[in-house]
């Protein structure tokens, strides 16, 4: 029994829901979250990194780890539209059985100024994924011996499972609001965001038995994002919000930061990039309180989470860890002197 339930919660996503990966530092994620984020931010080169260990109770726990890296095309400030690229991958694997994921994204986005303070990101997504599972490693309750399990026994259970690879399309649309051209720029940022986006848009069969096929579910996601510098003060808040829904699932995710700014020389000076310390809560609706911490020094930023209370209480599951490092070629406030 203790090694059927596990392969339950290992293979039901597979086969009944299909769920994607998620991150609960998902503002990290760019490109996993909207194809329109490509290349949709004030910098030249942005390359992330993913990490995530979920439900450490059971053996062989979730891991996913990501990466991606994204930067505009032929931006100029002599046009109010310019190009976004990007490419992301992702590994996700769990279990004896190592049921796993792997897949790699190219992003492209069209991306345009409307004026000063808004721009909008139009954007397609596509790739391809390996989804994987091995059996061999498994064991059965008719090669218990009494003492302990005897692999040399034929389990007599089928193991047909074949790896199989898919196509995956995704688009997404993304709008932004700034008093700032970037956010360095000597005045206080308010800033806010708003994306909506689609994935799996064709609905990939996933195969892994011969003969049987399950469609992989559409995942819909819409996003927001506000930064507001308090006046007079190093302080901003941040608040969050997601909310995704695929086939029978949903998920919700709320976030407040508070963003402390550990630097003002780039709001005196107009020339250093400033750094700042970011901490505070996300709630997972149902599901998992996530408190987060990250620190930015320059352009590079780092961040750690840990979901509370986090997916099933059997097994005495607890919760859910969480890293990722960020590196931003911003382009600082002599960037137009740069052009």
């Amino acid at each position: 029994m203790k090694k059927i339930i596990p392969l339950i919660l290992l293979f039901a996503p597979a086969f009944s829901i299909a769920q994607d990966i998620h991150f609960s530092q998902y503002y990290e994620t760019p490109l996993i979250i909207n194809p329109a984020s490509a290349g949709f931010y004030d910098g030249r080169q942005r390359a992330v990194l993913n990490y995530k260990n979920q439900w450490q109770g059971i053996p062989n726990p979730f891991v996913t780890m990501a990466a991606s890296f994204d930067m505009p095309l032929f931006e100029s400030s002599k046009r109010n539209a310019h190009l976004g690229m990007g490419i992301n991958a992702y590994r996700d694997q769990a279990g004896d059985a190592k049921l796993g994921t792997t897949q790699i994204n190219l992003s492209i986005s069209g991306i345009v100024k409307l004026n000063p303070q808004n721009k909008i990101s139009v954007g397609m997504q596509g790739g391809g994924a390996q989804r994987s599972a091995n059996f061999s490693n498994l064991e059965w309750g008719n090669q218990f011996n009494g003492s302990g399990f005897n692999t040399g026994i034929a389990s007599n259970e089928m193991n047909t499972l074949s790896s199989f690879l898919y196509g995956d399309l995704s688009a997404g649309i993304f709008y932004e609001f700034s008093n700032t051209e970037n956010s360095f720029a000597g005045k206080d940022v308010f800033k806010f965001n708003f994306g909506i986006s689609g994935f799996h848009l064709n609905k990939p069969d996933l195969n892994f038995y011969n003969g049987a096929s399950d469609k992989l579910h559409s995942r819909y996601v819409v996003h927001s994002s506000l930064r507001y510098d308090i006046p007079e003060t190093r302080l901003s808040i941040v608040p969050m919000a997601m909310y995704a829904m695929q086939g029978p699932s949903s998920e919700l995710l709320a976030s407040m930061i508070f963003r402390i700014s550990l630097s003002e020389s780039g709001k005196i000076t107009t020339i250093f990039k400033e750094s700042s310390l970011s901490f505070g809560c996300g709630i997972r609706s149902g599901d998992a309180i996530i408190p987060q911490v990250m620190l930015e020094f320059h352009d590079y930023s780092f961040g750690v989470s840990y979901d509370v209370k986090a997916g099933s209480k059997a097994y005495g599951v607890n919760g859910g860890l969480e890293v990722f490092l960020r590196y931003t070629n911003w382009k600082g406030p002599l960037y137009k002197g740069k052009k």
